[in-house]
């Protein structure tokens, strides 16, 4: 589960009643990027396109959203990010 610290994304989840699958603003194992420019430029290749770039205009920060598995008994963390939790 993914839950960005941006108020239209917060907005968006209130107002549907299904899961909503997002990526990064990066394409896997790249730097990650802050300006929009910069996310979308990232895209250009028609390849690895999303759907759908929110433009929100440039983010606060660029650090990676913390990532955990929930399928277990005991949540593990598979990437520390910015929200710092310890289990």
């Amino acid at each position: 589960m993914r839950m960005p610290a941006y108020k239209l994304i917060h907005d968006l989840f209130s107002r549907i009643d299904f899961p909503l699958a997002q990526s990064s603003a990066n394409i896997s194992n790249a730097p990650t990027k802050a300006r929009i420019q910069e996310i979308i430029d990232e895209f250009e290749d028609e390849s690895q396109k999303p759907d759908l770039i929110i433009n929100a205009g440039d983010l606060r920060s660029a650090s990676p959203s913390t990532v955990m598995d929930l399928t277990k008994e005991k949540p593990e963390i598979l990437r520390q990010g910015e929200i710092e939790i310890n289990l």
